[in-house]
């Protein structure tokens, strides 16, 4: 009974995950198909202050 229901509840979780990513993917199509207007993202750039100091500009 138990795997029953740890099945069932690993079903939903996949559902809602596969939700999700087809929802993702119909943005981008409506995107790309100019639909939509795309939506910006920036990338994040990660720094190391770990070291003394900072770079000097040129």
């Amino acid at each position: 009974m138990t795997d029953t229901l740890f099945d069932i509840k690993t079903l939903i979780e996949s559902n809602k995950i596969l939700r999700g990513k087809l929802k993702e993917a119909q943005r981008r199509i409506d995107e790309l198909e100019g639909r939509i207007t795309p939506v910006m993202k920036c990338n994040v750039i990660s720094h190391d202050f770990t070291k003394k100091g900072f770079p000097k500009a040129k």
